[in-house]
């Protein structure tokens, strides 16, 4: 028969048992991937990365999220596309598509007094004058990089009373879209913000310390999101599974916030 460059019976072969293998044929191979080969990886993918009957150990369903974080669709878009983890293309521009947490009213909220916390803050209370949401995820390294890569990253609303040498990047460890961004200061964050809130017509700004421990203990005042017990395989920890890296968001859905 004709010669055909088409590696999809390889990849479907591979999915299973060595996702990030397969990833690697994708974008390293220069073989062509169809479409809506890429689209089957991902109906495979996605569903392992919360599923803990499947993949009780979070080193395989870290495993699955780097091999999702690898592969990009024909467009440029990540191949993951959960709402909060990629961007969408409006105008040719690329823009982070953030999903919201749950909305924390205004009111007065206890911070601190965990006894077996390291550094832990005496126990407190903190006044929130207004109500505000946290993104459920991390900025991952797709999100962020729209903002280096946009054609106004140099627009000066966004670098007001930021020192110049912030403007050098620093270059990520674990380039994988579905993964937190590192090597991020401060100022470049604040950065990030200015440029995200033009781009959404909203505010966008870094959480105060406080307002992170309220919307994590939110809404009974739980010491973790999961609640008052130290749990080290319910988040990427040095005691849990040893991933040993940075991992894609959300695959620890056992440590999420229930509320």
């Amino acid at each position: 028969g004709l010669y055909s460059d088409d590696c999809t019976d390889v990849l479907m072969w591979l999915a299973e048992a060595q996702p990030e293998l397969a990833a690697r044929c994708i974008v390293e191979s220069g073989a062509h991937t169809p479409e809506a080969t890429k689209l089957r990886l991902r109906e495979m993918w996605l569903p392992r990365l919360t599923d803990l009957k499947r993949d009780p150990d979070a080193r395989a369903r870290a495993a699955v999220g780097r091999a999702l974080g690898r592969v990009t669709l024909e467009d440029g878009t990540p191949l993951d596309n959960r709402p909060g983890v990629g961007f969408v293309l409006r105008n040719g521009l690329k823009i982070p598509e953030i999903a919201w947490g749950k909305e924390i009213p205004a009111g007065k909220y206890e911070i601190g007094g965990d006894k077996d916390a390291y550094n832990s803050l005496a126990k407190q209370m903190v006044r929130i004058p207004h109500a505000y949401r946290l993104a459920c995820y991390p900025v991952t390294y797709a999100q962020f990089h729209c903002f280096i890569s946009a054609p106004d990253v140099a627009d000066g609303r966004w670098w007001a009373n930021i020192p110049e040498t912030e403007r050098q990047w620093g270059e990520q460890v674990f380039p994988f879209n579905n993964h937190p961004r590192e090597r991020v200061s401060w100022y470049q964050a604040v950065a990030f913000s200015r440029w995200l809130s033009d781009k959404l017509g909203e505010t966008v700004r870094l959480p105060h310390e406080y307002e992170w421990e309220v919307a994590a203990r939110w809404p009974d005042g739980r010491f973790y999101p999961w609640g008052n017990q130290f749990d080290a395989a319910k988040a990427n920890t040095w005691e849990g599974d040893r991933v040993g890296q940075t991992t894609a968001v959300g695959i620890y859905p056992q440590g999420a916030n229930p509320a």
